[in-house]
């Protein structure tokens, strides 16, 4: 492996700002990168994603278990695959512990898609407009908007929680089926 640093540094760039970058005839349109306050809610989507990869590893253990061989049906499972083969799999035992574990993992599951695939636009914000040349215009904030919805760390930090406490609850399906 190489030691190359990122050229936009330890961030996530949004594809608009590379094409301006690489190609004059498109700075007019979309300017200078304008990052914002992405940074830090990327780095919370890459543990809300990190984060149910430990979901899909406990979900294989757990459709080893009650389904042997189901595994083999596909080379690569998707979150949403594996959660869908683990309740079609647990259906008969109709464990109401279970079904409210498995909705936990279903929305865990929904809300790191959203994340996972969803698109990060940062708009950077001024409270005024400038009033003479050389006024910054105000106190500057961003919003952040995530698949179109209005998002803050606080939503993301919910979603981590979530995946956290979805992850609580595939264990206990496996230590449930290991008893």
């Amino acid at each position: 492996m190489t030691n190359q640093a990122p050229r936009y540094g330890e961030q996530v760039i949004k594809a608009d700002s590379v094409l301006a970058d690489m190609d004059e005839e498109n700075r007019d349109e979309f300017g200078s990168p304008v990052h914002g306050n992405a940074t830090r809610l990327n780095h919370l989507r890459g543990l809300i994603t990190a984060q149910s990869v430990e979901i899909d590893t406990v979900l294989q253990d757990v459709l080893h278990v009650i389904a042997p061989g189901a595994l083999d049906k596909r080379k690569k499972w998707t979150a949403g695959q594996l959660h869908h083969e683990v309740v079609a799999s647990l259906a008969a035992a109709e464990d109401s512990d279970a079904a409210r574990q498995l909705d936990l993992i279903d929305k865990a599951v929904k809300r790191r898609n959203t994340s996972a695939h969803g698109s990060l636009d940062v708009i950077v914000m001024l409270d005024k407009a400038p009033q003479y040349p050389g006024d910054s215009g105000g106190t500057r904030y961003d919003v952040a908007f995530l698949n179109g919805e209005q998002v803050t760390d606080a939503d993301l930090l919910a979603d981590l929680a979530l995946q956290q406490e979805a992850l609580r609850a595939a264990v206990q399906i496996w230590i449930d089926l290991h008893r």
